[in-house]
């Protein structure tokens, strides 16, 4: 790859011989940044996504779960309005 790199460089710099440098031509602006250094972000990148993953599902199933424990409990049926007819004795 920095075979094809020099070789792209030199012919380059064989095509601008007796332009003037200006700052479209300049060399260091075509400067060639190496792929291991490009990338150096995405490891952080991905592991803050994992972690911000981690605490909104915490955060939901800590709330789904307090909002099942912290339900009111059920009324008891209610008792009856007549009184039970007694049996004759």
């Amino acid at each position: 790859m920095s075979y094809l790199m020099d070789a792209l460089r030199k012919a380059e710099r064989e095509r601008n011989i007796g332009r003037v440098p200006d700052a479209v031509n300049n060399e260091f602006a075509t400067a060639y940044i190496p792929t291991h250094r490009r990338w150096h972000w995405l490891p952080l990148l991905l592991g803050g996504l994992i972690a911000l993953n981690l605490v909104l599902l915490t955060a939901f199933w800590l709330s789904s779960r307090m909002s099942s424990t912290s339900a009111p409990p059920a009324d008891p049926p209610p008792a009856p309005s007549q009184p039970a007819p007694s049996q004759p004795a």
